[in-house]
């Protein structure tokens, strides 16, 4: 193993961080860009976390960082000012 990673997980090979290790940001980093990459091999884009006055169109998946659930807009509409996704669901 390299820089910061002692292992791999079983799945999408990601490296576990040591994070004491110097620059162990540049393995974390390379983590999400695999983690990108497999989403989009099976078709999954998720545009973010649920932001409240943000445009939304049918099929965009979105997660509350309230419960770290995911959720897909049915409708295109704008997120209400206030509130939770779940609220807005």
């Amino acid at each position: 193993m390299t820089g910061a990673v002692y292992g791999r997980t079983p799945n999408l090979g990601l490296g576990l961080l040591e994070f004491n290790f110097p620059n162990w940001g540049d393995d974390a980093n390379i983590n999400t860009k695999v983690i990108d990459a497999a989403f989009s091999v099976i078709g999954l884009s998720i545009k973010g976390a649920w932001t409240n006055s943000t445009p939304y169109v049918n099929g965009d998946l979105v997660v509350d960082g309230d419960d770290n659930s995911l959720w897909r807009a049915l409708v295109n509409h704008t997120a209400a000012t206030t509130g939770t996704v779940t609220l807005a669901s």
